[in-house]
């Protein structure tokens, strides 16, 4: 049975005019969302995964635009909403939390303050009610003491319970769409696994879809249902969780597999994908990832290639196109 589609993303074009050019962040990129899904967005660093998240709650400011497309949510282009609509849209359709927590809260302000704020301006309640609320969102996502934390300010908090408060300020309004872009960073690792743990539980007790950027395939594989593979702006492969781990397509899928530390392999050399992502200023013809590819041909240098299903599998690559048997 079809999975109901909560976010429709079609052809999404975002662009920055820089001193030294245009540069296409995202190039293009048509995907979904489902109600109830993790959908897990990976790929190096400036490949456009957290541009495509900005994109969607149309938060791209100048000197960036989104120059085509469209962002549907229950069939509404959020591209083309007003800003009152799109105060309302953030926070009780999608809401996010940004990879940071210690820059995205105000450092004068206690912790209960800023989530009270997100209550009241999507919710008409008192100061009281505003309160017990976030008391209750803060003791929802396993802060101990909420009553006590309620009254601290972020520097008093450590890193994993600063991004707890984040996901708290997140849920104040029950979004259906949680996007969570790189949640784990500069947090340890037993840390890191109790936020994971903590946002696949709040999924399932909220009912609600979860988008999680990241560049850590390791991550992806303890909590994700389906994964797209970004690079250079594009998504390369698109697929369930179980087929990107088991029958990665891509050339650059199986590259960055290939590139997760593994304790039976620990006398090897650690795997490195040779060669740099592409400076998107410049102008390229064929393939993007050609240049790092083992199995480069002429025509991956030279024709760009297109999108095409593999079994249950989107994949960019000229392998698995008629042309790559003829192909020199």
């Amino acid at each position: 049975m079809a999975q109901e589609v909560l976010i429709q993303v079609k052809d999404l074009l975002t662009q920055f005019r820089l001193d030294d050019g245009l540069l296409t962040a995202v190039n293009g990129i048509s995907f979904e969302i489902h109600k109830g899904e993790t959908l897990g967005i990976v790929g190096e660093s400036g490949c456009g995964k957290s541009v495509t998240a900005l994109s969607l709650l149309n938060l791209i400011e100048p000197p960036g635009k989104v120059a085509g497309g469209e962002i549907l949510c229950d069939g509404v282009n959020v591209l083309k909403m007003n800003k009152r609509e799109l105060r309302s849209f953030r926070g009780n359709q999608i809401a996010m939390v940004f990879q940071e927590p210690m820059t995205s809260l105000n450092p004068v302000f206690t912790v209960g303050n800023q989530i009270d704020e997100v209550i009241r301006i999507h919710n008409r309640v008192s100061s009281h009610e505003a309160r017990e609320r976030t008391i209750e969102l803060l003791r929802l996502v396993n802060i101990p003491l909420p009553e006590q934390r309620y009254g601290e300010y972020p520097h008093q908090l450590s890193g994993g319970m600063r991004q707890r408060v984040m996901i708290a300020m997140a849920l104040a309004c029950n979004p259906k769409l949680l996007i969570c872009d790189e949640p784990t960073t500069a947090l340890d690792v037993t840390v890191q696994a109790q936020v994971l743990k903590l946002i696949n539980k709040l999924k399932r007790q909220m009912d609600m879809a979860i988008m999680l950027i990241t560049h850590d395939l390791a991550v992806i594989s303890s909590i994700a249902d389906r994964v797209i593979i970004m690079y250079a702006g594009q998504i390369v492969e698109e697929a369930i969780e179980r087929e990107i781990f088991t029958n990665p397509l891509h050339p650059y899928t199986e590259a960055l597999l290939k590139s997760i530390p593994s304790l039976s392999k620990n006398t090897e050399e650690l795997y490195m994908i040779k060669g740099m992502v592409p400076n998107l200023l410049q102008r390229h013809e064929g393939c993007l990832f050609a240049p790092r590819c083992e199995y480069a041909r002429e025509i991956c240098r030279s024709v760009e290639p297109s999108s095409c299903l593999v079994g249950n599998t989107k994949v960019l690559c000229h392998k698995y196109m008629d042309d790559w048997e003829v192909a020199p």
